[in-house]
């Protein structure tokens, strides 16, 4: 079975995608923090796994003390649909 690569929005810059592999393969050793990074203006999508969960932060103007938006992910079957929904979160506050 081929996986089709994630697409995003034309206005971000994928500044790394280790998350590609990950669903690709579904091996647990690629599981890390800095799985995939999205930016789009002065905003930033950050993809990560801890422990037992992935998460999406999106971070305005470098502030990663205060995140503008955070999801916990338990379930991993929607973790495209959150990303999608963050990448229209950040076009919906640019444009």
């Amino acid at each position: 079975m081929t996986i089709e690569p994630i697409k995003y929005d034309k206005r971000f810059t994928i500044e790394y995608d280790d998350l590609s592999d990950y669903l690709r393969s579904k091996d647990p050793a690629l599981l890390k923090e800095d799985l995939l990074q999205l930016t789009c203006e002065n905003y930033i999508i950050d993809v990560g796994y801890y422990r037992d969960c992935f998460i999406i932060f999106i971070i305005k103007d470098i502030n990663w003390n205060k995140p503008c938006w955070k999801k916990v992910i338990n379930n991993e079957n929607q973790l495209i649909t959150e990303i999608e929904m963050a990448c229209e979160k950040v076009i919906s506050w640019n444009y």
